[in-house]
């Protein structure tokens, strides 16, 4: 949609130029998220603070084995979960970095832009 004439500054251009690229990093992470049991494996693995075993993590919600390996890939291929193979068991840790990465992200969209000079106060300066 195109912006009227004089109504956009150069800090609004550049915020349009890096939603998009926002979007396209984010969108698998926030689609795995917006299922309430993956939700819950998350909170599960950070309130753990150290990687689980899938079976706990399934004995946790009572789901069948295909589905709780679905949900497992869907977190692991949003780079939210990390897996390790030990022996016959698969060990899943949660990605903190890649969420402190998405929190640092979706932080910069709700800081105001820098301004350029002093901001004067709407009563003229008093």
């Amino acid at each position: 949609m195109p912006v009227p004439s004089g109504c956009a500054d150069s800090s609004s251009r550049a915020i349009a130029r890096v939603l998009p690229i926002l979007g396209r990093r984010w969108a698998k992470t926030f689609t795995a998220l917006a299922d309430s049991t993956r939700m819950e494996i998350v909170c599960l693995l950070a309130a753990s603070g150290a990687p689980l075993c899938a079976c706990a993590i399934a004995d946790h919600f009572r789901l069948a084995q295909p589905t709780m390996s679905h949900h497992l890939r869907v977190l692991r291929e949003a780079g939210l979960l990390e897996s390790e193979r030990r022996g016959v068991w698969i060990f899943y840790g949660l990605r903190r970095a890649s969420l402190g990465e998405m929190l640092e992200d979706l932080g910069s969209l709700v800081q105001p832009p820098a301004r350029r000079g002093t901001l004067q106060k709407i009563d003229g300066g008093r």
